[in-house]
């Protein structure tokens, strides 16, 4: 398994620096604005933390299937399913490769949006951290659904079905979800109950780890009916 995970870092390496160049200079360039024009920052910032968290755990995944394509192109993976190294141990490494990917993506975006909050008019304060550390999880579990659908069904039906379905899924929650969520917060102002927005979290997420963990369990089950 160390060697299917140290087969993918080195391929996918410049994949993952590039990730980091992304919010290294987007950290900068909003470091800049905020000296040099607090007023333009102030209005496009939201909008820029956004767009680049929504490219980071759109970006994950890709990665990650772009291992499966080279796998399939090069008939690594069905020769790695008649050696001795187990179906179970491959999938597991393209777990481990996963979780490094969205490891590293948790860190850049709390760096991220850490210091868009530090060099804000408010400054950093306990609600405000409170927010990024929601924000940052309701991420990361779209990000760990994303990537544990690219593996599921890279396996079942090969990378390519995986991608194309995953940019199918970002399509319709992209024009939903805004709807969704502005929805949600419009019924609980008119309602005076901010309870219903932790309501609607608490139903997100619960929903969101079941279809995760279903997608996990049956990855491994596919691996092993896989036909060679």
């Amino acid at each position: 398994m160390k060697g299917q995970l140290a087969k993918d870092l080195y391929l996918r390496r410049k994949d993952l620096i590039l990730l980091v160049i992304v919010y290294l200079a987007t950290i900068a360039f909003t470091v800049v604005l905020r000296i040099a024009d607090p007023v333009s920052y102030s209005e496009i910032d939201p909008a820029g933390r956004i767009f680049v968290i929504a490219y980071s755990i759109l970006l994950t995944p890709v990665i990650l299937s772009y291992t499966f394509f080279n796998d399939e192109k090069c008939g690594h993976q069905l020769y790695t399913f008649i050696t001795p190294i187990t179906r179970k141990e491959y999938v597991s490494a393209k777990y481990l490769f996963a979780s490094i990917n969205v490891a590293l993506c948790a860190v850049l975006m709390f760096a991220f949006l850490f210091i868009a909050a530090a060099i804000s008019e408010k400054g950093i304060t306990s609600d405000g951290m409170k927010k990024i550390f929601l924000f940052i999880g309701i991420m990361l579990a779209i990000e760990i659904l994303a990537n544990t659908l690219i593996i599921s069904v890279s396996v079942k039906e090969g990378a390519q079905v995986a991608v194309i379905i995953l940019c199918v899924l970002a399509l319709i929650l992209g024009a939903v979800f805004p709807m969704e969520i502005t929805f949600v917060l419009d019924y609980a102002r008119e309602k005076n109950s901010p309870q219903l927005v932790t309501a609607y979290i608490i139903v997100e997420t619960v929903l969101i780890l079941g279809v995760e963990i279903w997608l996990f369990i049956m990855s491994y089950k596919w691996a092993e009916k896989k036909e060679v």
